[in-house]
């Protein structure tokens, strides 16, 4: 018996919310009303491009990711809790 209930709702569980690599600190995301950013505010706020946040995010866990039908963009909103892990990390 897993925290999901069985080892069957785990695995569905798994494969459509998959684990980040275990090597990767896990932000703490608060709850759904927490402010997200778009690519184009963190942008703004932290003086840098946004191809250059966007690469900064694409992976990170928390991160919202939406595709369109196409796939070939990705609408991403950040997580306020994810935004300051990044920057604690890249500020050390």
């Amino acid at each position: 018996m897993t925290r999901y209930g069985s080892a069957a709702m785990a695995e569905k569980i798994a494969h459509v919310f998959p684990m980040a690599p275990a090597n990767r600190p896990q932000p703490s995301c608060g709850p759904i009303t927490e402010k997200h950013y778009t690519v184009q505010e963190l942008a703004k706020l932290w003086e840098l491009s946004e191809k250059t946040v966007r690469k900064l995010f694409i992976d990170e866990p928390g991160v919202l990711r939406i595709s369109g039908q196409s796939h070939n963009y990705t609408t991403l909103r950040i997580p306020e809790s994810v935004a300051r892990a990044v920057h604690r990390r890249l500020s050390r």
